[in-house]
């Protein structure tokens, strides 16, 4: 049952692609990078520099007043103009799924096969996954790191204990389960490592609670600062796109776009917040979407009852977005086997090294 919920209205980022291809041939001007364009950071300088110590004039930078007025806001409905709101579909939830009792659920018209459950997680839930993603996670086999330059220490367990953060900081994404090769944007059979059964346990929890069957093989946990962005993709590198994908969000807050087949189509806008589940299923598989605008909403540190590791975890997330992205490689008719047979681009070679990013 769906009940409609109409409420009363009222310098450049660094890149990067979290799977799938961002390209796209355009028959017509390209609406996605309209928008993409419209919400990304921006800054401008003090046409009147100011000098340092050194004598050295610098010009200071400010941040410009950016209008978020059509982002769909789930969380505060009253901030929705009148025709977003018109758009807000709230989905009843089923009794007997496990989503606790603040959650919510809502589709969005127009964005057929996205479904958004807000609040899903719970405060210490969102600490849980965080720890989980910075001091287990950040040390996967497979990251942005250990892809240019082989095995890495632990640089986590070098911030929390020293407070040096640099090393850390160059982190960008780590691969569970079936690795993604960025350069060949494929999955390989033989690059594996063992997926979370915690992960996979709470992803299948939101997919259930939708009627969505999910066996999750693989994820992408995604470690943005307040500058950084997703450029516009299709996450079509898995071998079968009938599971959906699971998302969660930590930290700061982020602007979503979610466009459809084409670029050509302008995309609908969407606050995701820290605790909030978003699922991609149906239709919305195919479509392109990017995240081009991440803000810091949210204060997360000041807590005195935190161990030692906690504060840090908090400290981080007081600028930094976290994003898990849940996903299925196989199902049973499309398969690596099945894959290889038929000569499937998407299956990639068995190269161990030469991964990398296309993030700025």
């Amino acid at each position: 049952m769906q009940l409609s919920m109409a409420a009363s209205a009222t310098a450049e980022p660094q890149q990067r692609v979290c799977g799938g291809t961002p390209f796209s041939c355009l028959d017509g001007p390209d609406l996605f990078r309209v928008e993409e364009k419209r919400y990304r950071w921006k800054a401008s300088f003090d046409s009147a520099p100011s000098t340092n110590r050194s004598g050295r004039r610098r010009h200071k930078q400010q941040r410009l007043q950016q209008d978020f007025s059509d982002v769909i806001d789930l969380h505060r409905l009253s901030n929705n103009t009148t025709t977003n709101a018109q758009r807000i579909v709230a989905r009843k939830k089923d009794s007997q799924s496990e989503l606790r009792d603040e959650a919510r659920v809502w589709n969005v018209d127009g964005c057929d096969g996205l479904t958004i459950i807000t609040h899903a997680l719970s405060d210490d839930e969102q600490l849980h996954w965080a720890r989980e993603c910075l001091a287990s996670y950040s040390n996967a086999a497979h990251t942005n790191l250990s892809a240019l330059n082989g095995p890495q220490p632990n640089h986590w367990a070098e911030a929390a204990s020293s407070g040096e953060w640099m090393a850390f900081h160059q982190l960008h994404w780590a691969s569970l389960g079936y690795h993604y090769n960025w350069t060949q944007r494929t999955y390989a059979e033989s690059q594996y490592s063992t997926f979370p059964p915690a992960l996979a346990a709470l992803s299948t929890r939101f997919s259930s609670a939708l009627s969505l069957e999910l066996t999750p093989s693989a994820a992408l946990v995604n470690y943005y600062s307040l500058q950084s962005s997703m450029l516009a993709h299709v996450d079509n590198a898995e071998l079968s796109m009938l599971p959906p994908i699971v998302s969660l969000s930590l930290g700061q807050s982020a602007i979503f776009l979610l466009g459809a087949e084409t670029k050509t189509v302008k995309p609908t806008a969407v606050w995701l917040r820290s605790g909030d589940v978003l699922v991609m299923g149906g239709p919305s598989r195919r479509c392109y979407h990017g995240v081009p605008r991440v803000l810091k909403e949210r204060q997360w540190s000041g807590r005195e009852d935190d161990d030692t590791e906690m504060s840090c975890v908090r400290r981080y997330l007081d600028t930094h977005r976290i994003n898990v992205n849940i996903r299925q490689v196989e199902d049973a008719q499309h398969t690596f086997a099945s894959s290889h047979a038929r000569g499937d681009a998407r299956v990639g070679d068995e190269v161990a090294s030469g991964d990398r990013s296309s993030h700025g």
